[in-house]
């Protein structure tokens, strides 16, 4: 008995052209989600900046602002806590960021998987009833889940 990977004793073949494989995929979920898609890299950026810009001010903060106070008889904190709290919000727009894109891909990814199963429920129905009568109904079945869940496990 064939294994899932297998059809009628042969393995599957190999992809012969990935990269139009990944745009078709690509402008089937983009039909549906473009401005979403928009939105997660836009998050992805924020979340990059914000914590690329964190990192870099550390410099900043300990050269112009804890440096200058060591040593001090009665420093004066103020510059350092707006500087920190300056810090403390570029790592607030990154945790708010990442979230949100997390958020969206949830909803992107859910909403793809259910598109993807109409989508075959649809072509399914769409076969002559000759194709069923050619192929076991466990291993059509077994194709549909696993391709699925392959795509599930890409988006």
């Amino acid at each position: 008995m064939p294994g899932p990977g297998e059809m009628r004793g042969k393995l599957r073949p190999k992809l012969e052209n990935p990269g139009g494989l990944f745009i078709r995929l690509m402008k089937f979920v983009l039909k549906d989600y473009t401005w979403a898609g928009v939105a997660v890299v836009i998050c992805i950026l924020l979340t990059v900046l914000s914590s690329v810009q964190g990192t870099m001010f550390m410099k900043t903060l300990i050269d112009d602002y804890i440096a200058p106070l060591i040593g001090q008889q009665n420093p004066d904190f103020s510059g350092l806590v707006r500087a920190i709290a300056r810090v403390a919000g570029f790592y607030a727009v990154g945790v708010v960021a990442a979230y949100v894109q997390q958020r969206i891909m949830v909803v992107i990814s859910q909403g793809m998987m259910r598109n993807f199963r109409d989508a075959l429920f649809v072509h399914m129905e769409s076969l002559p009833i000759k194709y069923f009568d050619q192929h076991p109904h466990g291993d059509i079945m077994s194709i549909y889940t696993n391709d699925i869940d392959t795509l599930r496990q890409m988006i």
